[in-house]
């Protein structure tokens, strides 16, 4: 007999009876809540048959297989033919292989970025090693009331001269450092030729870890200076955070004098929630 057919379905719970109706927008919405419920239910459940899969998420059952024969269509639940119960397919594992993460990391690090930038006022960027370039992943200039810019993920800072760069670098483990220089030297642009002079990377480097923290004045844009620290998840460098201020208002020292505190406890925060996310991330590629 067909799961479904098993046995009447039962009467609307009172969440059912109680939706008001608000139109097809409203009914499409609700059923993507529920179809995202029952994938949910289905990560926790394993193979389940459709009367334990519906107890489990309070969807009636002839809305639980609706909902089932969905998502089967479009291959992201599977049924077993012998007893009619249904689990998640593979589809749903490859959607999440294509979610890096950078892409996670960046969605811890902008809550916290955010909450800095109300607090100081001044913008912030969280920066990766990817594809070639060290890139801004996140970034708080478009919520800053002293930003000039808005549009800001996706470019790029320069590697040697940035406080993020310096940052991210000083921070390495000797062997990921001399990894990471080998291959920016094959790098086209001025990454590449900075990173040709080896002594003055070596002594810049000391600096930051002297000071505690990276700073650079003018080396992106004239009128901006910037302080940073790395971001560390255990073992793994995964970027740097940096606050950003004009050269007219503030010298670096005076940044750090009255935001380091701030962005230390923010990096901090970042850290801690990232175990909740991915307990064996690594670092991010330079190639």
């Amino acid at each position: 007999m067909h799961p479904a057919a098993d046995q009447p379905a039962p009467a609307a719970g009172p969440r059912e009876a109680a939706a008001p109706a608000r139109g097809n927008a409203y009914k499409d919405v609700r059923s993507l809540s529920r179809g995202l419920a029952i994938i949910e239910a289905l990560g926790q459940l394993g193979w389940a048959k459709l009367g334990k899969l519906s107890a489990f998420t309070g969807i009636d059952r002839t809305t639980t297989y609706r909902l089932v024969s969905t998502l089967i269509e479009e291959g992201y639940v599977v049924r077993r033919e012998e007893d009619g119960a249904v689990a998640l397919s593979s589809k749903l594992v490859t959607i999440s292989q294509n979610l890096n993460d950078n892409d996670l990391v960046s969605q811890v690090v902008i809550r916290h970025l955010s909450a800095l930038t109300r607090a100081i006022k001044w913008p912030s960027d969280f920066a990766v090693l990817s594809r070639g370039a060290l890139r801004i992943a996140a970034s708080t200039h478009s919520e800053s009331p002293m930003s000039l810019h808005r549009a800001m993920v996706g470019n790029t800072r320069p590697l040697f001269r940035s406080a993020l760069g310096k940052a991210y670098l000083a921070a390495l483990p000797p062997g990921e450092l001399d990894e990471v220089l080998m291959l920016v030297r094959g790098w086209d642009g001025a990454d590449g030729v900075d990173a040709q002079a080896p002594a003055a990377i070596a002594r810049s480097l000391a600096e930051v870890r002297q000071r505690g923290y990276a700073a650079a004045e003018g080396t992106t844009e004239a009128k901006f200076s910037a302080i940073a620290l790395p971001l560390v998840h255990r073992t793994a460098v995964l970027g740097a955070v940096n606050v950003i201020f004009m050269r007219s208002a503030l010298t670096p020292g005076e940044a750090a004098q009255r935001y380091l505190p701030r962005l230390s406890e923010a990096v901090g925060r970042i850290a801690a929630d990232l175990d909740g996310v991915s307990p064996d991330m690594a670092g991010p590629e330079a190639t």
